[in-house]
């Protein structure tokens, strides 16, 4: 059977029906969705995923807490009613932080999937490409050992024109769907540009100083996985990471049964 797991983030709701498969250690994604805030939630077709079958087990994170609990509340009946997981020490994982109860849930699942596809002896980074930007470091004994945060192209876009008097506001949504020219002929462009650009350039400088840092105690080259909505724009330049899709998600589904244990 499979489980329905979902991640009320800062910008969009996720769901995702996930079953473990044979050919994976983590469970793969089935069937999914994903909601930009103040549009409609289609439950019925998320509903029409499990006709005929209930979901083994319904939680919803929150990367965004109180995003997580208005979807509760506008949670239909047909189907099973969820809970929410928000407890950070009951994952299967060792976190080496000054504060780890303030590390991002998202964060911290991509480390427990990291974990279960790494080898033994391998350490790993993840990269995550949603509102925010974050490289973090999994030791090779396993351990999440923090990581470094910037912003995504969504809250650079923002900025850059709340924060100006001049600069206009890029479609960020259409900037993610082609490759801008590098070399920008006006204003709109040459934001084009620096976003998208930039964004490679921060995640590939922060995943060479992440693996520098590793090898100091670690000859073995991290596994780097790659995830988030903005992940296939920089997955074909860093040709030795892994492109995973929904890797927080499917953590969550892989250690689902124990983070809902009384």
């Amino acid at each position: 059977m499979s489980c329905l797991v979902v991640d009320a983030g800062h910008t969009r709701v996720k769901f995702a029906a996930c079953r473990q498969q044979a050919t994976s250690s983590l469970p793969e994604v089935i069937r999914s969705a994903a909601v930009i805030y103040g549009e409609p939630i289609d439950w019925s077709a998320i509903a029409s995923w499990f006709a005929g079958s209930a979901p083994r087990s319904v939680i919803v994170m929150g990367t965004n807490l109180d995003r997580a609990q208005q979807v509760i509340q506008a949670w239909p009946a047909a189907l099973p009613r969820p809970t929410l997981f928000s407890d950070k020490r009951t994952l299967p994982l060792k976190v080496d932080v000054e504060f780890p109860d303030k590390v991002g849930m998202d964060r911290l699942l991509n480390a427990v999937a990291a974990n279960l596809l790494r080898r033994p002896d391998q350490p790993a980074i993840t990269v995550g490409t949603g509102t925010a930007i974050t490289v973090d470091v999994i030791d090779a004994d396993g351990v999440f050992r923090g990581g470094a945060i910037f912003p995504g192209i969504l809250l650079g876009a923002k900025s850059l024109h709340m924060e100006t008097t001049t600069l206009p506001h890029v479609n960020v949504w259409e900037l993610l769907k082609t490759e801008p020219t590098v070399v920008g002929k006006n204003t709109e462009q040459a934001i084009a540009s620096g976003l998208y650009w930039g964004h490679l350039g921060g995640i590939r400088e922060l995943i060479m100083r992440h693996t520098a840092w590793l090898q100091t105690t670690c000859s073995v080259p991290p596994l780097v996985l790659l995830t988030g909505g903005a992940s296939g724009i920089v997955a074909p330049y860093l040709q030795d990471a892994k492109l995973e899709t929904e890797l927080s998600l499917r953590a969550l589904a892989a250690v689902a049964d124990q983070v809902t244990a009384p």
